[in-house]
């Protein structure tokens, strides 16, 4: 080590330098204060050993300036005490800085030991500040690989989601076409893989974003109930094809209206239920949500399952990246391993946590926990119009848990309700109301419950009432919908609260028509002309440009716009664009955002330039580009609002119908 010696006396100086010189290190002298200073800030040294009146009794103001400078906390100081100094000048040397105080006169055998022990301080904190640039080089050099691998991925997605588009979209609309049994199932076979191309491509883009740091959530006003029941509408056609009961429970006291990421709290949901659906064969999958603790906000979800369960072994790697319980569960059930470990990221980024329940053979149930804030400013989204209330309504349900939440939500909304399992104690039900003289205007009837009954085809049931009922069959297949006889709206399980209401609201819509009718033939029969009945509001003769330099997705995008009714222009760039809209006006611009030429983001900065003050055309940017920035970018340029590729009809559909630029028909008995 390399020792600094200071003290005016020299034979002080003398013995201190050959003791230090006789152990191996390194010294060096000075004999003032400011030649002290001077070395210890221009050289570099180990350690320091001077006596307190070196400075007049200034040590500890010594001890207090090296600790002061950089890389001071390094240096050991050992400070020289005067003779007979007092325990309050030793706690105050201490307090100052210095490492050891000796007592003088100095004895050759002690100071031989304190300067090995000094040696051994020096080693350690040089090893203590290896360690730390080595973590410091470790941490810069992980830093930049998260740099490099968000960078690449980013770029990967941009490039995957491009074709992707075309190949989705194309086979969307080739299903739409004519097609003999074995092409629409080679169609259909494409489209499902595509998808599942899709699904795994996104959980890689989000597991590496998430451990990358880059993964930010949003908070924003949503419909909590919506949200849920979209999400398990959305799998509902995976249960029912495996004959699997589907049912969702929303507790009473749950908000409905919550700032949050919606998007996020649907992805974790989508996933486990897409889980449960996939490792159960039989039985029945539910998803329950219920407050937990004080907190309105604070929720637990609940999917719960009567599937193949989990032993003690695989619970331990449940949540880790690329892991399955069995290996060979990857070959007979297919995933990538990361849902719940997203899932699981996810949760704790909205300060929550996530856990598993299982038994072998006998099912799981996965919860999670998040925080939420609630709101009371927004209006419930599925609300009732006034007439629709106190409506008597009819359930026959064979499942006793979808019955007793059917009954529950139709009571929620106003509506009083009878239950039964079977269509012969439902016309029991319907005779007693006729005789009440309180007849039912409406009934939900399970598909199972029609199937035992035998009926003849397309004879509706007898509700032994005279009054006309609006019947509604509850089926867990879409495809059947369309093949209900004339007079028989489907809805499918699990419905959710919206549709429910809508129902509701189409009953007494029905009812107030009849009364029209009626109202009608006699102004008609009086020579008065009846009022013309409310219309739609549809697409035809809205323009849209189209800039896309891809020709796979111009073709897709047009033809997803045509079949909606809208009249298509195209342009390859942004300068096509911005001379397209200074000679004539379309009603919105679905705009690529990287382009040759003049990309979408410039080109939005230029039509709004143009623009002024005094018209704003809604500008869409369609991009393969996927992350949080990408949307704020969009934003930035004056864009109105942002799709990410692949898009689908529905997609663009939705879009237009948020902007009122499309529409559909206007309910007499609107919410």
């Amino acid at each position: 080590m390399r020792v600094l010696v200071a003290d005016r006396s020299p034979a002080i100086r003398t013995f201190v330098c050959h003791e230090i010189q006789r152990s191996g290190s390194d010294a060096a002298e000075c004999t003032s204060e400011v030649e002290f200073l001077e070395k210890i800030q221009d050289e570099t040294y180990d350690a320091v050993i001077f006596t307190d009146w070196f400075s007049g009794g200034g040590g500890l103001r010594i001890c207090d300036t090296i600790r002061s400078m950089p890389h001071g906390d390094d240096i050991v100081i050992l400070l020289i005490l005067p003779p007979f100094a007092k325990q309050d000048a030793l706690r105050a040397a201490l307090a100052a800085g210095a490492d050891e105080c000796l007592p003088s006169p100095l004895n050759a055998a002690n100071f031989s030991l304190r300067l090995s022990a000094a040696e051994q301080q020096v080693n350690a904190r040089k090893e203590r500040r290896a360690a730390v640039r080595a973590q410091a080089r470790a941490r810069e050099e992980a830093e930049s690989n998260a740099r490099a691998r968000s960078e690449f991925l980013a770029c990967m997605s941009h490039e995957i989601r491009t074709p992707m588009n075309g190949v989705l979209g194309m086979t969307e609309l080739l299903l739409e076409t004519e097609l003999d049994p074995s092409q629409r199932e080679f169609a259909e076979l494409a489209r499902s893989s595509a998808e599942g191309l899709m699904r795994i491509l996104n959980d890689i883009l989000d597991f590496s974003k998430v451990d990358a740091g880059k993964l930010t959530l949003e908070s924003h006003e949503f419909d909590l109930h919506a949200s849920i029941e979209s999400a398990v509408e959305l799998l509902a056609a995976r249960a029912h094809t495996k004959d699997l009961e589907l049912s969702v429970a929303i507790g009473p006291s749950v908000p409905r209206v919550v700032s949050g990421d919606s998007v996020r709290l649907r992805q974790i949901l989508t996933n486990l239920l897409g889980n449960a659906i996939k490792f159960t064969e039989q039985g029945e999958v539910w998803v329950r949500v219920a407050n937990f603790g004080d907190a309105p906000g604070l929720l637990r979800f609940e999917v719960g399952d009567t599937g193949i369960g989990i032993d003690d072994a695989g619970r331990t790697r449940l949540f880790l990246p690329f892991s399955q319980v069995d290996s060979s569960m990857t070959r007979r059930f297919g995933g990538t391993g990361l849902g719940l470990a997203i899932s699981k990221q996810l949760v704790e980024l909205m300060c929550g946590e996530m856990g598993v329940e299982s038994v072998p053979g006998r099912g799981s149930t996965f919860w999670f926990t998040v925080a939420l804030k609630a709101e009371h400013a927004m209006v419930h989204a599925a609300g009732m119009h006034p007439e629709c209330w106190n409506l008597r309504a009819l359930v026959v349900e064979t499942a006793p848990q979808v019955r007793r939440l059917l009954c529950e939500r139709l009571g929620a909304l106003g509506v009083e309700a009878d239950c039964c399992e079977s269509l012969a104690a439902a016309r029991h039900l319907g005779l007693e109301a006729a005789e009440d003289r309180r007849p039912y205007a409406v009934a939900f009837v399970d598909e199972a419950a029609l199937m035992k009954a035998a009926l003849p085809a397309g004879e509706r049931p007898d509700f032994g009432q005279d009054a006309p009922v609006e019947l509604f069959v509850l089926t867990r297949r879409v495809p059947r919908i369309a093949e209900l006889p004339e007079g028989m709206t489907g809805l499918t399980k699990p419905v959710r609260r919206d549709r429910l209401a809508d129902a509701l609201n189409q009953a007494m819509a029905a009812a107030r028509d009849n009364r029209r009718a009626q109202r009608d033939e006699a102004l008609t029969a009086a020579g008065a002309a009846p009022p013309h009945p409310p219309g739609l509001r549809s697409a035809a003769g809205r323009r849209v440009l189209v800039v896309e330099d891809n020709r796979i997705n111009r073709k897709v995008v047009t033809a997803m716009l045509n079949s909606l009714g809208f009249q298509v222009a195209i342009a390859t760039d942004g300068l096509q664009a911005v001379q397209a809209l200074a000679a004539e006006s379309f009603d919105a611009v679905l705009m690529d955002c990287k382009m040759p030429r003049m990309d979408g983001w410039e080109a939005t900065r230029e039509i709004r330039r143009r623009e002024g003050t005094q018209r704003h055309t809604l500008i869409v940017g369609l991009t393969a580009c996927a992350m949080a920035s990408d949307r704020a970018r969009c934003m930035q340029a004056g864009m109105d609002d942002f799709l990410p590729k692949p898009v689908s009809k529905q997609t663009l559909q939705d879009l237009f119908q948020r902007w009122k630029l499309a529409g559909t028909r206007e309910h007499v008995c609107a919410t």
